[in-house]
């Protein structure tokens, strides 16, 4: 979709100049003199921008490009009618049609999923190590409480306690150690899960308030429980069967 988008504007030219039957450097020429500014901005940077959203993947992209797109096609028959039908048809039908497959392909729910399900853009999810440390966890003016901490990634941990009712987004310390070196981190709680004999599984993101060297000691830490092959909570295929995997799910 991406590419099509950054095609657009090539398409556009090259089907003008078979009508014209001029070359292409000469059609894309006469077009940017003669085309109004507006114009030029939908025929050339708009769909370079939404090219660049699709594989930005954020939510705010997916529908500034089903609204632009949508925009784009109606903003070419427009200019078609006022042109009396004199302007080549085809350049237009040809842009249109791509902007309609992009909008057919994010309503798809396999695509659209990529867009609001960040678990499934696989180039921004860090491994998980399993690691089962023995820690505590502590709630803003409570005590400290014993925790197992299950597994670890650069943006967050899964921690295993007797403590419940964790509020969303709470802020709390987790605490533990890894070969003499002492972790103090804060950390924000994500989600909560009852996972049976009184405890509870919490999903944690490190929080922004640590400082430099926490961030640090994590970057560090987790460097070397790659190198030490930590086993993962999600096998680390290679990375064509990675991408493979990634658009079957697109694919649906």
């Amino acid at each position: 979709m991406a590419i099509l988008q950054f095609l657009s504007p090539i398409f556009y030219i090259g089907v003008a100049a078979l009508f014209y039957h001029l070359s292409f450097r000469s059609t894309a020429n006469e077009i940017w003199a003669l085309t109004p500014n507006l114009r030029k901005v939908e025929i050339f940077a708009l769909p370079v921008v939404f090219g660049a959203l699709i594989l930005v993947t954020r939510k705010a992209g997916y529908y500034v490009v089903i609204a632009g797109s949508i925009y784009l096609i109606v903003r070419g028959v427009m200019e078609y009618v006022a042109s009396n039908e004199t302007d080549p048809v085809f350049p237009i039908i040809i842009t249109n049609l791509v902007c309609a497959g992009v909008v057919a392909a994010l309503l798809r729910p396999g695509t659209r999923s990529v867009y609001f399900n960040p678990r499934l853009r696989w180039w921004e999810t860090s491994p998980r190590y399993v690691v089962n440390f023995p820690a505590s966890i502590t709630r803003v003016g409570a005590k400290a409480m014993k925790a197992t901490l299950q597994n670890i990634a650069a943006g967050g941990a899964g921690i295993e306690t007797m403590e419940m009712g964790f509020l969303k987004e709470e802020i709390a310390v987790l605490e533990f150690q890894h070969e003499g070196a002492v972790f103090h981190l804060k950390a924000k709680v994500v989600w909560e899960k009852a996972i049976g004999g009184g405890k509870q599984f919490l999903g944690l993101q490190w929080a922004d308030e640590n400082s430099n060297a926490e961030w640090s000691a994590i970057r560090k830490l987790i460097r070397d429980l790659k190198a030490k092959h930590t086993p993962t909570t999600r096998a680390i295929p290679p990375r064509l069967t990675d991408v493979k995997e990634w658009f079957a799910k697109i694919a649906g």
